[in-house]
């Protein structure tokens, strides 16, 4: 459980006590992904990793308000997560030794973790702001072997190599082919074409992609670098800021790092390449 620096007075913080104070960040990223990362770190990425706490906050309000919980109990259960090679059954029977005794509400305390630590939409929360359709873990199943099963490639990937040319953008998507350009959180939406194909939905949390990069994570390097979307300048990208002030006077984020990545290379414009590390060709910023 954490304590406040500043008093004794927040012994346990619930889920209801936000925003999160800087000190409590910086804890709760070192917890997850097993590293020491300064509080200069910390305000270095995204003034702090503000798009992912939006996340962060809008998992445990989709959370059963039953579910009354520290955050150290939610950082305790990823680390079984982590070290564990067990079902979901084995997991939550390993959990019912813990304070919270309602079955429901210790199944309610896994999918969260597991919501936090890999930004997936995993399981069914009432009350999830994400128009994604939970992904399904059931007692029987571990995991990794979820997320695996979710980021296969099609087994019929193309026979002949496409490569992609260096125009190939989202700003240019949505400029030249009228394609709308969304945004999300939930690594289950990425590429997902909505409204009659007419928008597409991109992952945009890299501050936090590039952590997992850094640490024990189902998620594979391969992944990870797919996700990570290139820009073609290789430099802070103009169009993406004007997305940026875009959801920022709707009071929402975007991650700024999404628009300061590196560009996509010869060989990794090859749609082939692309297709092994997600389920459609990558588009770059």
């Amino acid at each position: 459980m954490y304590v406040s620096k500043q008093s004794v007075e927040s012994q346990t913080l619930l889920h209801s006590r936000f925003p999160i104070a800087s000190w409590e960040r910086q804890e709760i990223l070192n917890h997850v992904h097993g590293l020491n990362l300064s509080e200069d770190d910390l305000l270095a990425q995204d003034n702090g990793f503000e798009a992912f706490f939006d996340w962060y906050g809008e998992q445990w309000e989709g959370a059963p308000a039953e579910l009354l919980v520290t955050h150290q109990e939610v950082l305790d259960v990823i680390t079984l997560l982590k070290s564990a090679d067990q079902t979901r059954a084995k997991i939550i029977e390993t959990l019912r030794r813990s304070s919270i005794s309602k079955e429901n509400l210790l199944d309610s305390l896994v999918t969260l973790a597991a919501r936090v630590w890999l930004m997936l939409s995993i399981g069914t929360f009432q009350q999830s702001l994400s128009p994604s359709q939970g992904i399904i873990w059931t007692d029987d199943g571990k995991l990794g072997d979820v997320v695996a099963a979710r980021f296969s490639p099609h087994n019929n990937l193309l026979q002949d190599q496409v490569k992609l040319p260096m125009t190939f953008t989202a700003e240019n998507l949505e400029r030249m082919a009228g394609i709308r350009i969304a945004w999300t959180s939930d690594l289950a939406e990425h590429l997902a074409l909505r409204e009659d194909d007419t928008k597409v939905v991109l992952f945009h949390q890299a501050s936090i992609l590039e952590l997992h990069k850094k640490s024990q994570s189902p998620l594979s390097q391969e992944l990870i670098e797919a996700l990570l979307l290139p820009s073609s300048h290789g430099k802070p990208n103009k169009w993406f800021q004007c997305k940026q002030q875009e959801y920022q006077r709707r009071q929402e984020r975007l991650d700024a790092r999404a628009g300061l990545c590196g560009h996509l290379n010869a060989a990794a414009r090859q749609i082939e390449v692309l297709a092994r590390s997600s389920h459609h060709p990558e588009t770059s910023l």
